[in-house]
């Protein structure tokens, strides 16, 4: 039985992000994920589908006891959703991880695109 699940982090969860958690995983890896769009509100997001557009990210890995600190910092279910998404890792090798989503107006309202799909940490 596997005791690890995959996540595509694409905000504040990023490496050096305000919620780094980097060093609890098991791995890192950058990623893209296609098919979606990456906003700024008060939090970043992304829209669940667009279909010309990419998110750039990482994927880690964790162990499964970690799932609920990130569904806390998520405010999920409340705040942010979460379905499972195929991203590309690598040249092309595709893996199945979780990523966080939302349509809540307090996250989004006022939001500006992010046109390059890249939430830059710092700035």
């Amino acid at each position: 039985m596997d005791n690890t699940f995959k996540v595509f982090v694409y905000g504040t969860l990023k490496q050096g992000g305000r919620f780094d958690m980097s060093d609890k995983a098991v791995s890192v890896k950058k990623g893209t994920l296609m098919g979606h769009c990456l906003w700024q509100g008060r939090f970043p997001f992304i829209t669940v589908e667009h279909k010309d557009d990419t998110v750039y990210g990482e994927v880690h890995e964790y162990n499964i006891k970690h799932l609920d600190t990130l569904d806390r910092i998520e405010g999920y279910p409340n705040l942010y959703n979460r379905k499972e998404v195929e991203v590309s890792v690598g040249s092309g090798w595709m893996v199945k991880a979780v990523v966080y989503f939302t349509e809540d107006e307090w996250v989004t309202k006022g939001a500006t695109l992010i046109e390059d799909g890249n939430f830059k940490i710092g700035g």
